[in-house]
């Protein structure tokens, strides 16, 4: 997975098996037409920068999900998009797959904010390649930070997950 693309896509299985457990993600923050796992989705031009990733406070008791595979290349950024958001919204869940390096700023800053981080493992995860890029094994472990409102003292819950059992329960 190296080059300059940062359009990977994430395996359907893997982002079936989570968009089960939501009930349904609605907003899919860092695609593009070709690369989107939602019917709603954010690109370049709808900036998940300049947008915000809920549309409606008022429902009540009612959570917005999001799923989020940035580019890797600038985790922080996406991560503190991630708290801001989830901190003006509090019915917002973020679901955000990383890389799992736990010797970054921006993943000691996850941990600080995220309610849950997952260590992938049981494989790989192996991300489908963009157009006119040649596949490549991917060489990292990932994670899958969840971002909802919790109490600041709360700790972040980490764990490992093995994702493949949860695929080959579906």
């Amino acid at each position: 997975m190296s080059g300059g693309n940062q359009c990977w896509q994430t395996p359907q299985d893997l982002f079936d098996a989570l968009d089960r457990e939501v009930g349904g993600f609605d907003i899919d923050v860092a695609a593009d037409k070709d690369n989107a796992k939602c019917k709603e989705f954010m690109n370049k031009e709808d900036s998940a920068f300049h947008n915000d990733w809920y549309w409606d406070l008022s429902l009540s008791g009612q959570r917005q999900s999001v799923w989020c595979n940035p580019p890797y290349e600038k985790p922080i950024i996406w991560v503190n998009r991630a708290i801001q958001q989830v901190s003006d919204a509090p019915n917002l869940v973020v679901y955000m797959l990383l890389n799992h390096d736990a010797s970054t700023k921006w993943y000691a800053e996850a941990v600080k904010h995220a309610s849950e981080i997952r260590i992938m493992t049981g494989k790989r995860v192996q991300f489908k390649a963009p157009d006119g890029v040649k596949a490549s094994s991917n060489s990292k472990a990932q994670c899958i930070i969840v971002f909802r409102k919790k109490q600041p003292s709360a700790p972040c819950h980490v764990w490992h997950w093995d994702w493949t059992k949860d695929i080959e329960g579906a």
